[in-house]
């Protein structure tokens, strides 16, 4: 089963390189799509919008390893973004 996360940057480069961290991976270990490259706005100040790609984790044998670590990586995250609005919104 493969695993696809979406991730955003302010252009395309940003987002590629802030998937491959949360994911611990290397530009081999994924497939790549560009959804949105987003815009800078009205003078780099209003109506900007971010860049937007999906990152493939590749289904290969040796990627298992990734995958246990990328699954307890976004499970972490997930209970600290849920621990961080439970105290902000109290």
């Amino acid at each position: 089963m493969t695993k696809k996360f979406e991730f955003y940057g302010k252009n395309i480069e940003e987002a590629i390189e802030v998937g491959l961290k949360e994911l611990n991976c290397s530009k081999e270990d994924v497939e790549l799509k560009v959804l949105d490259e987003g815009t800078k706005g009205l003078f780099g100040l209003m109506g900007a919008k971010p860049a937007r790609v999906r990152l493939t984790v590749r289904d290969d044998k040796n990627n298992n390893e990734i995958k246990k670590e990328i699954d307890f990586n976004l499970a972490s995250k997930t209970v600290k973004e849920y621990l961080f609005r439970s105290k902000s919104f109290k």
